[in-house]
């Protein structure tokens, strides 16, 4: 009797610590499902407007969104969270548009959303070694003059390729230290010129790149450029005339630093 008695006990206080767990349980098994679904898209709640209208636009078409969640990445560069890469990549592209520079190109690049981590995707490009001509040459002088660009690469022009499909001339990389002026990142030196921004240019002659047609071209635009070097003028950072209408990237870059942290 006395040991019935104890094990009714005995069961009652397993029932009772059973009944007490089950819900925390449930709260915990609540929090791993959670987990798996796709991270809450911070900044896209209507308090960051120009932010969101920012994404609307640059953010990764619905296929190649669904490819990404998946953690596939393939044809794509991880960039990081420097959303000014976008936006120097936009003003480029509004500016080849402005000049008619049609042998020239800027790779895609978009905001992506992964794992809770907002980074900048840009896609991969096939590219070719070869026909690289005058033409190439002159309208990235051009665009060199008119934006300041002068990230050309290490060793070798590895930072624009020439698109083995379009044949255009594709712009890799467009952060903002691809324009600044100075022998080290993040050193700017100023007030900026047009001279300043051709002048880089000399390195495609150093990488042995240059046809004579080319030089000509490089030696003569230089010494025209040197003769109106009081004039000064600006890089592609922060130039607003280039932005497309509708967005307000300054105030999108704002709203963005309060969401990357």
């Amino acid at each position: 009797m006395i040991k019935n008695i104890f094990n009714h006990k005995k069961s009652s206080k397993i029932t009772w610590f059973l009944c007490t767990l089950l819900p925390f349980l449930g709260l915990f098994s609540g929090v791993y499902a959670n987990s798996s679904r796709e991270p809450r898209m911070t900044g896209l709640d209507g308090n960051y407007p120009a932010f969101a209208a920012f994404y609307k636009k640059y953010s990764l078409p619905e296929t190649l969104a669904a490819q990404v969640s998946k953690g596939d990445l393939t044809g794509f560069v991880d960039k990081g969270p420097e959303i000014d890469r976008i936006i120097n990549a936009e003003r480029m592209r509004i500016c080849i548009a402005k000049h008619k520079l049609d042998k020239l190109d800027v790779a895609r690049k978009y905001l992506a959303n992964i794992d809770g981590r907002w980074t900048v995707l840009a896609e991969k490009v096939n590219s070719s070694t070869t026909d690289f001509t005058p033409e190439h040459f002159k309208q990235l002088a051009k665009i060199a003059e008119e934006t300041g660009f002068r990230d050309w690469g290490l060793c070798s022009c590895d930072n624009i390729m020439v698109d083995a499909q379009t044949k255009k001339l594709v712009f890799i990389d467009t952060e903002n230290n691809s324009f600044l002026l100075g022998r080290h990142r993040f050193e700017d030196l100023s007030p900026h010129n047009k001279a300043q921004f051709f002048v880089a240019l000399a390195i495609f002659n150093d990488w042995k790149m240059m046809n004579k047609e080319m030089a000509d071209y490089f030696n003569e635009r230089v010494n025209k450029l040197r003769e109106e070097e009081s004039q000064p003028c600006n890089t592609i950072v922060g130039n607003r005339t280039l932005d497309p209408q509708g967005i307000d990237f300054e105030q999108v870059k704002k709203e963005y630093s309060q969401l990357v942290v």
